[in-house]
Formats: C-alpha cells, structure tokens, sequence
C-alpha cells in the first residue's frame, strides 16, 4: 500500500489525545506515520509532562486522566510510529504529485519538507485571551497556563491566588492548587448561578454526564470545607500593581456587563482568566480548508463529522474542529482514523465500528455544547472591561483607543485586516491569535453583523515564527513554487509580478 513517491503514508501533528489516538489506530495497519508536535513529550497540554531530567510526585492523579495516561504509555512503547517531537510545522503545501502534502517543519537548526499522502490536524486549542487592565503584569495568566506549570513541574504562580472567567476548568485548578499547597483567596464567575444551575438540571445532561457533574460536585464541597468563595455575577476590572500583581478591582456583573457600584480590592500576587477556549485552527486553513466561527471569535474547521474536510486528503481531529475536551478528541482521533483507512482503501478489522464512535462523539458534543453555553458572555461584556489603555495587541504594543482612533479616522476600515494594516495589530510573533477576537468584537459593535471571512486575518506560512536563516537550512530542494502554491490554496491574492517580488524577499 506504501507510495515511494512520498515519505509518510499519514502525517499526524499534533501528539495529544486526538492526535495520539488515531496515530495508534494508523500504525496497526503497517502505515508509514510521523506526529509531529512542538512539544519534547507526547501527550499534548492535557496530559504536560515534566521534564525527563526530574519527576513530578503524584503526577496527574484522579480517574479523570486514568484512561489518557494509559494511551500515553502504549504510545511511548509503540516503535511502529515515527514520534517528531520538538518539531514546529510552520506551513503545508500540496505535493508536486497532486496527491497529498509537503509538510514544512523546522527541527533542530534545520528546516526540513516532509511528504504525506494524508494530513492529519489534530492541533488542539488555547485559551482566549481576554484584555483588561492590567493583564500585561507578571502574574496574570491564563488558568491553563497556571494549571501546565503545575502539571509538569509542580509549579505554583502565587501565595495568594484569584481565580477569575466563566468557565468550569476553573474549578479543576482550584482543586490542583490547593492539592498544591497554595491559596486560594477567591473564585469569580461572571455569570448568574441560575444559568448554571439550568444547564445541569438538564434530564438528558444528568443521564449522559453524571460523571463530570460528580466531580465538580466534589470539588465545590472541598473548596467550601477549605474556605474557598466561589462567587458568581463577580469578574475582575481590573489588577492593579506597578511591576507585579497586588490586588484586583472585583465588580458585580448585573445582565452579564460590570456594575457602577464601588469595586471591592482584593489583595493577591497571581491571577488567572479563563473565559474558554479557542480551536487552534491555523495551520489547517493555511493548507486550504474551510472554516467557521466559532464562540468567542476562534475559527474551527469545517468537517463531514468524520474527519473529513473540503480539502481532500487533509482531516481534522480533536479541537481542530471545534472544542469538546480531552475525552472527545481521544475517540475522535480513532474516528478520524478510521476515515483515513477507509479513503485509502484499508479494512482494519480491528478498528472499532463508526456508528459506536458517532455515538459516543455526539453524546460529548452535546455535552461540551452544554459547557460552551453555561460559559458564553456577549461582547457587551467584554468590551465592557477595556479602557483607552487597555494593550489588546501585545506583541506590537497597541492600545484599544490607538485601535479606535484609527477606525475613527478612516470610517472605510471596516474590516479586520485594514485596521491591521492601519494599526499592526495582529502583526507580531502571534499572528493575531491574542487580539483578533477582540477586534471582531469591535467589528460587530460597528456593523451589526455575524463574522465572515473577511473579519478574519488571512492564515499564511509561517504559521509559527521561523527564522530567515533557518529557511535557509531546508534540507533539500524546494521543487515547487511557493508562490503559486499559495495561490492555488487561496492564502493569497495572485501577485502581478511574481520575479520582482521574489527579489524584494
């Protein structure tokens, strides 16, 4: 079944649940398979492992990662999978053949171009950044961030911790830190507890997920046991210190926006936001997939519910396709995997049947749906917290007024990439993945209207930083054109003078 023509049969990038699942299920159809992933140890950011030069004690307890930790060692024992790890994929073009992938990725101090018959995204997702004032102050993170310190290396941010956003992962690194050792001085949910308490009396919600509720259940009476406030209709305005956190502004929120009463100062040293999460979509829309919006301004790709995207040969897996939770992306991934198999003409009689996968994928689909709701505020909210100061582009340092004063000045900027061209915001070593949300959120006050592609950047290669000069160390020939492969995927508008612009580069 091999193809000489390419070097893999399937490339997989991404090693964490999803991207783990489906490469176990590809290898025992004797397929040629790599993952890549940026990481130095498989499992993804649910399962960040320590570094191997020390061990964590008691690393990832709890029936919750019993059934990941168990892939994860039949992963690291399989020798019929090729494990890229530490490896960045920086841009993906078709295959001189027409058939399948040139995988670009930088390893090492070289860049090298992987070839693939089939591509698997399985690339995870990041928390939403959420501006305010103050969120640029050693300190204030995101709650996944807080939460991948302590897991792989036992790390805790603070003395003194405010947990703050809208989403249920709250809890779980509340219950971390305190099996930590640390303190938590308060838990903040900007959303009314009746909308919470009406998800979860859901009959059907009680029936198909009464194992997430009794955890969360267990936790919420351990952090009552310890003292801990869980408040709800209270977010944080803003932190405040000089060089480092000291305290946070806490408000009421009334109908989900801030109130105008006096904020309560709660002192603290370390801060996490979490508001959810946003599909980590990037690299499979450079390679020419469509995709659509998702809650809170991310973009996940558009798939048949098997995997498959507009793309042929190119699938998704996992929160590529929009974000369900660990649990979902490991039966995903051998979902998806049996898709691969079936469209390269493979009867794997050991994979498991697609109508129980479909099954067990819908029930946790409608259950992450559940999560994405309970957690959801409107743009009022948001916008709600920034003041003219407020940093929404980091990397080029821009402010909100320097984003609105330019949209004051040019009434024509309409669209999210002329107030990057008039403003650089989405121009540095992210490429907008910390500020594009929020501009679609200006975009929406503005014009009244739903999210379309033309309120998106344009994904282009190098989807992640890569240096000049070790685009110069490719390890082999370049045979196609950049150029027109970019156009032929639509990343690019058809350049008029193709020679003179290869110059300027």
């Amino acid at each position: 079944m091999n193809d000489t023509s390419h070097d893999l049969d399937v490339a997989v990038i991404g090693a964490g649940p999803a991207g783990m699942a489906a490469a176990l299920r590809l290898s025992k159809a004797s397929l040629r398979v790599a993952v890549f992933d940026e990481q130095p140890r498989l499992g993804g950011q649910l399962l960040r492992q320590p570094p191997r030069s020390f061990v964590v004690k008691n690393w990832l307890p709890g029936r919750a990662y019993l059934e990941h930790k168990q892939r994860l060692k039949e992963a690291e024992l399989t020798t019929d999978i090729d494990w890229r790890l530490g490896t960045s994929v920086w841009g993906v073009f078709p295959h001189q053949s027409g058939i399948g992938f040139d995988v670009h990725i930088v390893e090492g101090d070289q860049s090298r171009v992987v070839s693939a018959r089939r591509l698997l995204v399985a690339a995870g997702c990041y928390e939403m950044p959420v501006p305010l004032p103050g969120w640029t102050l050693p300190g204030v993170m995101t709650a996944g961030a807080m939460q991948t310190l302590l897991k792989s290396q036992g790390v805790v941010t603070g003395q003194r911790i405010v947990l703050s956003g809208s989403h249920p992962l709250q809890l779980i690194l509340a219950d971390q830190l305190l099996d930590a050792g640390a303190r938590v001085e308060r838990i903040l949910f900007a959303q009314p507890w009746h909308r919470v308490l009406q998800a979860i009396r859901s009959p059907r919600t009680l029936i198909e997920s009464p194992q997430p509720l009794l955890e969360v259940a267990r936790i919420v009476l351990r952090l009552k046991r310890a003292g801990v406030p869980v408040r709800f209709s209270q977010s944080i305005q803003r932190v405040m210190g000089e060089t480092s956190v000291k305290a946070v502004e806490v408000r009421q929120a009334v109908q989900g926006v801030p109130s105008a009463e006096e904020p309560e100062v709660v002192d603290c040293d370390s801060v996490a936001l979490c508001y959810g999460f946003l599909p980590s979509s990037e690299l499979a829309r450079q390679a020419g997939a469509a995709a659509s919006p998702c809650q809170g301004g991310g973009w996940k790709v558009n798939h048949d519910g098997s995997g498959r995207t507009s793309k042929v040969a190119l699938y998704v897996a996992g929160e590529t396709g929009g974000v369900k939770g660990g649990d979902a992306a490991a039966i995903e991934g051998d979902l998806v995997a049996t898709s691969i198999l079936a469209d390269l003409g493979i009867d794997a009689e050991d994979s498991p049947r697609p109508v129980e996968l479909h099954r067990q994928m819908e029930q946790r689909r409608r259950f992450a749906a559940l999560l994405e709701n309970v957690s959801a505020m409107d743009d009022d909210f948001f916008l709600s917290l920034l003041d003219e100061q407020t940093v929404i582009c980091r990397c080029e340092d821009v402010s909100w007024g320097e984003i609105q004063s330019a949209q004051g000045l040019h009434p024509m900027a309409d669209t999210i990439s002329a107030v990057k061209l008039l403003t650089r915001t989405g121009m540095g070593l992210c490429q907008g993945r910390q500020c594009e949300h929020s501009l679609r959120r200006l975009l929406r006050r503005s014009r009244s209207e739903a999210p379309t592609p033309e309120s998106a950047y344009t994904v282009r290669a190098p989807v992640r930083p890569v240096s000049i000069e070790m685009l110069c160390n490719t390890d082999q020939m370049v045979s196609h054109d950049a150029f027109a492969l970019e156009r032929s995927i639509g990343s690019i508008p058809s350049l008029p003078n193709k020679d003179s612009n290869e110059r300027q580069l």
